[in-house]
């Protein structure tokens, strides 16, 4: 049997702050607009941490099978092995989280209020959020081998995870919120690009054409660069559009380490990477912290 600690390195819990990241930056949003409900909150923050980890084992399970990197626990052999997942275990375990991501995703939108027309379109919407978590590494045709694992973070980390969350909260959609959703998104996917920069060469050998083997790592490394700056600069002009206190800048004391990942992801060769991935999730996370902060203070300034 696969022991806790195993399943926790399958489940690659510290990408789950990304997940999160979404909702903290969509709650804020609400308590900005006026509206804010706990039970929301927190099953929201609950159903994005299951998608994050049907993402994860998924991934794993179809990268296994076309001999990309997923690391030393799963068991390739029939015969089990004290502390490995076998692929039948992970298979099984990845069915169990589609039904406990299902269950809570209903619980959400019932503690949001949801009827008619949004709450199918929610429903549609959660179900292709599985689904892609899924097809992103398995199937006949797993998108992110074709290279569109960028514009899907973008998407769910970013403007489904944030707007989607603002509008269980309030019932209604603004294209002010789009700036920040894009902010988010965007820094999700550059700990995206720095994973696929350090894989770049096993991607490449497995036929996993990712945006970085399709553009190269010089390329790479400007898109990095470009990904942190749209970031920074979505959040800056959501606060010069909608300013009230100067407590908003808060995510300013973010922006060094930000930075700092940039200038190490152009300086440290691939195999030093997965350190820098860790603090640019955290920087990430910190980033999307202070803005929420600031952004909730400001709405009792007035």
């Amino acid at each position: 049997m696969a022991s806790i600690r195993t399943w926790i390195i399958a489940t690659r819990l510290p990408s789950v702050l990304l997940a999160l990241a979404s909702i903290v930056m969509g709650t804020s949003l609400a308590i900005w607009e006026g509206k804010w409900n706990v039970w929301v909150s927190l099953l929201a923050a609950l159903t994005a941490t299951m998608l994050q980890i049907i993402a994860n084992l998924a991934n794993d399970y179809g990268d296994f099978l076309r001999g990309a990197n997923v690391g030393e626990y799963i068991n390739p052999h029939e015969v089990e092995q004290p502390g490995l997942v076998s692929l039948k275990q992970l298979k099984r375990a990845i069915v169990w989280v589609v039904l406990l991501t299902l269950g809570a995703g209903l619980a959400l939108l019932q503690a949001a209020g949801l009827s008619g027309p949004s709450f199918v379109l929610l429903v549609l919407l959660g179900v292709i959020a599985i689904i892609a978590a899924i097809t992103y590494t398995i199937g006949h045709k797993p998108y992110g081998y074709a290279g569109w694992g960028d514009v899907a973070v973008l998407l769910f980390f970013g403007l489904v995870g944030v707007l989607g969350t603002v509008y269980l909260h309030t019932q209604r959609w603004r294209w002010a919120h789009t700036l920040p959703a894009l902010s988010c998104g965007c820094l999700a996917v550059a700990v995206l690009n720095v994973n696929n920069i350090r894989d770049i060469k096993l991607d490449a050998q497995v036929g996993k054409k990712t945006l970085v083997v399709r553009m190269g790592r010089r390329a790479a490394l400007y898109y990095q660069w470009a990904l942190l700056a749209v970031g920074i600069i979505m959040a800056a002009a959501f606060t010069i559009r909608h300013y009230n206190s100067p407590g908003q800048w808060l995510f300013a004391g973010a922006i060094p380490s930000l930075i700092q990942s940039g200038v190490m992801t152009m300086q440290l060769t691939t195999t030093q990477l997965d350190v820098l991935l860790q603090r640019l999730v955290l920087a990430q996370l910190f980033f999307v912290l202070l803005f929420s902060t600031g952004l909730v203070l400001s709405t009792y300034s007035y």
